[in-house]
Parts: structure tokens; sequence; C-alpha cells
């Protein structure tokens, strides 16, 4: 399968925040999602009947689980999004107030319901989901608009494809016009989606995300990293599961990090994790092959874990590990705006 590209025009700047007490906020544009999880073992399986061994209600979608993590390091992040004006929309604004993300910029929208994530998690710790997008389908340009209208001070935008590419790809130009560097996500994989390789000053992808979107069947990994590098992405990170990850940086360096080794509870949110604590240690002043190392540590972490993201605690264990200093944990609070 090869998937459209979309190509990215603007300028992207390179902020240099060492001198500063405290970094710029984290922007991530993305899909907030409320998910419902059933643990199965389907060997007791009778027809189309099988008794679950747990469930749970958990914050999810791309977006908010990148969000969590920014804001459980301790940094600053704005989450641009969407949520029904529902249950589940109302109670997701509550816990992410309460766990210090900016929610002024997520509309609650009075048509579209609040995304759905339906996942099934087997006894071997991987998942299944069926993704009803509801609201997260209606954040569009106007929101993109509305947000720097309003004025957005960031030194990083995160981005994924569970919202609509055209509004990724909007988003990516009008942000980098702003100085703001993108980090985008090559997932999900699916038909009807556009990719923008070209707009990510970092791009992060698994290596069938990376040979679907590259229609190839090409094996080697640092092959993939350069074909994409050669349409446009900057800096080209590639996560290979039990291998661990592959990358290569602007510069042409080559960089190789090993997997840690976990029991693994469930693997939901690794791929959220690893983008968003890769962007934070960059953003605290993080060398690009120390914030690798951390983001696959993390990465790692979270499949130990029934949530999509890791605690504050978590985050700061992986800090102490490579000696980065996080900032103090701060809850900001915002305003909630209702659409019309």
């Amino acid at each position: 399968m090869h998937l459209p590209h979309q190509k990215c025009s603007g300028s992207w700047q390179l902020e240099i925040n060492s001198s500063l007490i405290e970094p710029k906020a984290i922007l991530v544009v993305g899909s907030i999602n409320a998910d419902l999880l059933a643990y199965v073992d389907d060997s007791k399986r009778i027809g189309n009947y099988v008794f679950g061994d747990d469930f749970r209600f958990n914050l999810g979608g791309k977006g908010l689980n990148q969000a969590v993590n920014v804001a459980n390091s301790g940094q600053n992040v704005i989450l641009i999004g969407r949520v029904g004006d529902d249950f589940f929309g109302h109670e997701i604004l509550r816990q992410l107030l309460n766990r210090g993300v900016k929610v002024n910029h997520i509309v609650k929208d009075r048509i579209g319901h609040t995304g759905i994530g339906h996942v099934r998690v087997s006894i071997e710790g991987e998942y299944s989901t069926v993704v009803i997008n509801g609201a997260n389908s209606f954040l569009d340009t106007d929101q993109i608009d509305g947000a720097i209208f309003q004025g957005i001070d960031a030194s990083f935008v995160l981005m994924n494809y569970e919202i609509l590419s055209d509004v990724v790809h909007y988003a990516a130009r009008k942000f980098r016009e702003l100085g703001i560097q993108t980090v985008i996500n090559l997932s999900p994989i699916a038909d009807g989606i556009t990719y923008s390789v070209d707009c990510a000053d970092y791009l992060i992808t698994n290596e069938d995300e990376a040979r679907a979107v590259l229609g190839t069947n090409e094996q080697s990994t640092q092959v993939l990293a350069e074909m994409l590098m050669k349409q446009g992405a900057k800096n080209v990170i590639i996560t290979r599961g039990s291998k661990g990850v592959f990358a290569i940086d602007q510069a042409g360096n080559h960089h190789s990090v090993e997997r840690v080794p976990v029991s693994i509870e469930n693997t939901i949110g690794a791929g959220d994790t690893f983008l968003a604590i890769f962007t934070t240690a960059l953003n605290q002043g993080a060398t690009f092959d120390l914030a690798l190392q951390v983001a696959n540590a993390s990465a790692a972490r979270v499949c130990t874990k029934q949530e999509s993201f890791l605690s504050a605690d978590d985050i700061e264990e992986i800090a102490e590990e490579f000696s980065i200093e996080l900032p103090k944990r701060k809850i900001i609070h915002g305003t909630e705006h209702l659409n019309d």
C-alpha cells in the first residue's frame, strides 16, 4: 500500500533554550478518546461469547496520551482537540485539568460525541482497537487558526493521524511559520489518509508504517529511514519493537538504541509515550541520542502498565536514571469552550 503525500511549505527555526530557566510549552494537536478496555483470554471463547477478566475506563487517544505524558514530566503542555458535550467529554476534561494539561483550546462539541476506543487486550498484552472518531473528526483548520490568534508560545508541536490529515498538514505549516518544530507520528495507517512526511522536523514511525507510507517491501530499517529523509523529513526515528530504535538525524548521523526487556502488561500507548518523552527530553536540553534513550526506556516502562501513559513518578525515576533534571510539576487550569 502506497499512501498519498502532501507537500509542506514553511520555514523552521531551532530555538536554543539552554539559557532559560524554564523551557517553552509543548503543543499537542490530536485525538481525545475515552478508552473502554476489556482484558480477555480468547482460549476461553465458546462460539461468539467469552467472559473477560477485567474492564477499565481510561483516558485515551493519541493526542491525549502524549499530552498527559508531557504534563507528568513537569513541562507545560497545551492540547488542541475536541470532545463531545457528554459524560465522557466532561470527565476527560476534569481529569486533564487535574493532571495539569492546559485545556482552553479543547472544544466541547454539541453534535459529535466524544471519541471512543473500544480496546481488547489479550493475555499476551497485545491489543486490537475499534476507534470511533466522533468529535475528533470535527477538529478543523478554523480551530488551529483560533488557537494561533489567541497566542501560542511553544517550542514543539506533536501530531498524528487520528485527526484529519488535512488538519495535520495545515497545522504543521502554520506552526512552522511561527518557529515551532514539528514532531509527526505516521500513525495510524489507513486508507484515505494523506501523509505529510516533508512537514516533519522529527518524523517518528515504526517499520510497518514506514513501508506502507513509502509503498515498499524494503526490509532494511536504514534504507527506510533514508527513503523518508529523501521525502523531506529532517530527522527520522524508526521504532522496531523488540529490536529497539534506529534513527538518522539531520546531520546524517546514525543512532541505534537497544530494546529494554520488560514484562508486558499491554502495548497501548507505547508509541505515544515514546513521542512525548523524546520531545520533552529535547525540550529540556537533552541531545538527540540521549532523547532517544530516554524515550526508548519510557516506551518500555509504559508497556508494564494498564494505563496508556506514564505517571509522574515513573518519569521521575527514568529521568534520574539518565541524569535529566525535570522541572517541578505545576497544575495549569484553563477554560472550556462550547461549539455551536
